[in-house]
């Protein structure tokens, strides 16, 4: 087999019926043979403007359009990242001067980026049939028929670019290619999963996510299935609506969208087979619920450097309150924080991971970054145990611990803790607060389902009771604060950094009010 190869080409190889549903997209049905038509189409016009190797940005809605022009860069040899339409001009400019694109595609509503360098940007205006033309027919002319002159490199060379959340610093341009695809894709969509042409997909994270990229872009492509896209961002209301319309019998989602679903659950049980979650722990309590309902979530981690899921329990065998067992095709380890083995298995260390998704690194990345890609592992940075049978249970982020009179807190346990012996707190975050004589200590953040004129001494008091007997003391909450939401970056990941600069400044204030007094 040759080592040349191009994503795009290959993916319309694959032996699927050309004329099956891939996309469902406002009422609308299009088949593999349109989708690919529209994909050649827009690629003979973008080799007019773009040079093989090129970056390209695109900061769209979720719609059939974004995937046709995301495969039409990459099968003229450009190099794509889809980014979050939604994202602050400053992180959309960093991102851009990161890749250093040459084309950035934008919604018609959206401002031009400003600055003496900035790319040539296109809009997502007027149509063709039932796809975005972006303005290309004007820019460059018509598309010529039946193109076909894929751009072919070796089948590691980088194809795309996905942008990491930036939740521990400033987003990384992380490369992918036909190869860790195509691993992805079988490992964990067909080995695990077990997905076949005629399962309809849903998935509610978006496709500027890793996860979201997979489930509903490469996907269908790969195993013959169609997916729901819908370029509204996701609720309860939206996800209930495209549930009764659609009728996926697969569904990705996350625990924040399986909570908002109680009240609704029949609506997800009369079609749903397969119901996975990603992007934070389930907790036992949204586990038990569903199960009690008669269906099986299935928890599992990913993450970006790795293309998809790596991590995650076996349908019909999910456990509560376990992340999962490697997917079929990858190895874990757990290491300590300088990077040697663990005396014994079951302690807690560092995830690292191998297998036929792991990126080979960072776009221009220094030395400290790359530094995370060892030989085909990458060290994840979570905090993970592993039990006798192989199971691994998460167990936070190592950038998040902090120390309390020299003994380590683990964020993610005290978190945990909480909202399972509070059903009333929807989400909880635990930061240090540097106090003035004695050091850190930890300060609590929660979100309410209700009554946010709750007596947060009396709830503090309770949280401090009920988890006395579970955590050591250097690790309960010092300090309660509720609010409406906790602070989120552009792609939805908790800001840490921000409750931490929060709870010095409440600290602060508290002890001005007490002098004052």
């Amino acid at each position: 087999m040759s080592t040349l190869a191009n994503l795009t080409e290959d993916l319309f190889r694959l032996d699927f019926d050309p004329d099956a549903a891939l996309y469902h997209h406002a009422g609308e049905t299009l088949s593999r043979r349109q989708c690919q038509h529209a994909i050649t189409a827009m690629a003979s016009q973008l080799e007019r403007v773009m040079e093989p190797g090129e970056r390209v940005v695109i900061a769209l809605d979720d719609s059939p359009s974004l995937i046709c022009l995301f495969l039409a860069c990459i099968a003229v040899g450009a190099i794509p990242a889809v980014v979050n339409p939604k994202s602050r001009e400053d992180n959309l400019a960093a991102i851009v001067a990161d890749c250093q694109a040459s084309l950035v595609v934008r919604e018609a509503d959206a401002p031009s980026l400003g600055g003496s360098q900035a790319p040539l940007t296109l809009r997502a205006g007027g149509r063709i049939g039932s796809f975005d033309d972006f303005t290309l027919t004007a820019l460059v002319g018509p598309p010529v028929p039946d193109w076909q002159s894929f751009r072919r490199r070796d089948r590691t060379a980088p194809a795309y670019l996905q942008y990491t959340s930036g939740s521990t610093g400033a987003p990384k341009g992380v490369i992918h290619s036909l190869e860790t695809t195509f691993g992805f894709c079988q490992a964990f969509a067909v080995a695990h999963l077990g997905l076949k042409p005629g399962d309809r997909l849903y998935s509610i994270p978006k496709l500027f996510f890793g996860y979201g990229m997979g489930n509903a872009l490469f996907f269908p492509w790969f195993c013959g299935a169609s997916a729901l896209l819908d370029a509204r961002w996701p609720n309860a209301a939206r996800v209930l609506e495209n549930l009764q319309a659609y009728r996926p019998n697969v569904l990705f989602g996350v625990p924040a969208i399986y909570a908002a679903l109680h009240d609704q659950a029949q609506v997800l049980l009369d079609c749903v087979e397969l119901a996975f979650s990603a992007g934070s722990p389930l907790p036992r309590t949204e586990f038990d619920f569903w199960q009690e309902q008669g269906l099986e979530i299935c928890d599992g981690i990913g993450a970006t450097e790795v293309g998809h899921v790596f991590l995650a329990n076996r349908p019909g065998a999910a456990r509560a309150e376990v992340t999962g067992f490697p997917v079929p095709g990858y190895d874990c380890r757990l290491m300590d924080r300088n990077g040697e083995s663990l005396s014994a298995r079951t302690q807690r260390g560092v995830l690292w991971v191998r297998g036929p998704g792991v990126s080979p690194g960072y776009w221009r990345a220094d030395a400290t970054q790359q530094a995370r890609f060892d030989h085909g592992w990458y060290r994840t940075g979570d905090l993970f145990e592993c039990d006798e049978s192989g199971a691994y249970r998460y167990r936070g982020r190592e950038d998040d611990l902090f120390k309390v009179n020299g003994r380590w807190v683990v964020p993610a346990q005290v978190e945990q803790a909480v909202c399972q012996r509070f059903p009333e707190i929807l989400e909880a975050a635990l930061v240090p607060t540097c106090r003035q004589y004695d050091g850190l200590r930890p300060t609590l953040f929660v979100t309410l389902e209700a009554d946010p004129g709750v007596n947060r001494i009396l709830l503090g008091q309770r949280i401090e009771h009920r988890l006395a007997d579970d955590l050591p003391s250097h690790a309960l909450p010092q300090y309660l604060h509720v609010l409406p939401s906790l602070p989120r970056n552009d792609n939805g990941k908790l800001a840490r950094a921000e409750l931490c600069l929060r709870a010095d400044t409440l600290y602060h204030e508290s002890l001005k009010e007490e002098r004052a007094c």
